[in-house]
């Protein structure tokens, strides 16, 4: 079943849309609603990472989902800012459990970004693509962005803070504040675009399929589809960490995730962070 958003009379502003768990809930298929365990829906909450985040101290279970319809304080990586008005978009955040050690959680944010193309191909949703480490693009824009915060419980158990953070609809005032180029659902799908509840619950279905998926397998057997959707790969580029910054051609990305970036003697190198720009 798909919903539609309503649209108003200028046809150029789509309708604010009410958050509502049970719609959420009715929307989700049976073999997804079981691992939900619970579900907060926030008026508005400085981040959805951190609210789940203060309530993770004593271990969580899984399945713990935040929705907020907005932020104040909403984060990128790297402490940016995620611009995050009300009624339109989409912050969700999902605390899950991991039985794996911190380090057999590298390339965990790269899992999630697939799992949000996955959701939007749902729809029809073409030219999509996704950006090292953790951004979802379409047309070649910033879509949707990830956000993942990792603790580690013990020796063998990790729980994570899932969040994402994606553009259904900005108004003009807020796109005034956003620094880099960007895209909306509207502007790619215009009054086709989905409801804000049901794309939260199809949102969902996917990330607890990857997540499942990745506690077992590790990201090796996402390396190929992730590779087919790499918006990097071939591009110069220019990667940033800290007060360096190192040039060179994207050749794709390791089967632990790493960027592999190819330099002007044409040895690749494997890089695990970094902020990336496209060399002009």
């Amino acid at each position: 079943m798909r919903l539609k958003n309503n649209i108003s009379s200028d046809s150029l502003t789509p309708v604010p849309e009410v958050l509502n768990e049970e719609r959420i809930l009715f929307c989700l298929k049976p073999m997804t609603l079981r691992f939900v365990n619970q579900v907060h829906i926030l008026g508005e909450t400085e981040s959805t990472n951190s609210y789940l985040l203060d309530r993770c101290q004593q271990a969580m279970q899984s399945g713990i989902v935040c929705i907020a319809d907005s932020q104040s304080k909403g984060r990128g990586r790297r402490g940016r800012t995620w611009i995050s008005p009300s009624g339109h978009n989409i912050y969700l955040s999902m605390c899950w459990r991991f039985s794996n050690q911190l380090q057999d959680l590298s390339g965990l944010s790269l899992v999630i970004g697939l799992a949000a193309i996955r959701a939007l191909k749902h729809y029809g949703i073409s030219d999509l693509s996704l950006k090292w480490p953790n951004d979802v693009y379409c047309r070649g824009r910033k879509l949707a962005g990830i956000l993942v915060d990792i603790t580690s419980l013990n020796h063998s158990n990790c729980q994570a803070v899932i969040g994402i953070g994606l553009n259904r609809w900005i108004d003009a005032a807020s796109s005034k504040a956003i620094d880099r180029q960007w895209i909306d659902l509207f502007s790619v799908m215009g009054h086709a675009m989905p409801s804000r509840n049901h794309l939260i619950a199809t949102l969902l279905h996917e990330l607890i399929n990857v997540a499942h998926q990745f506690e077992t397998d590790g990201f090796s057997c996402f390396h190929h589809e992730w590779a087919e959707n790499d918006y990097l790969r071939g591009r110069r580029i220019i990667l940033v960490t800290g007060d360096q910054k190192i040039s060179g051609v994207a050749c794709g990305i390791s089967d632990a995730g790493l960027l592999m970036l190819e330099d002007e003697h044409g040895q690749q190198h494997a890089h695990s962070i970094g902020e990336v720009e496209l060399a002009h």
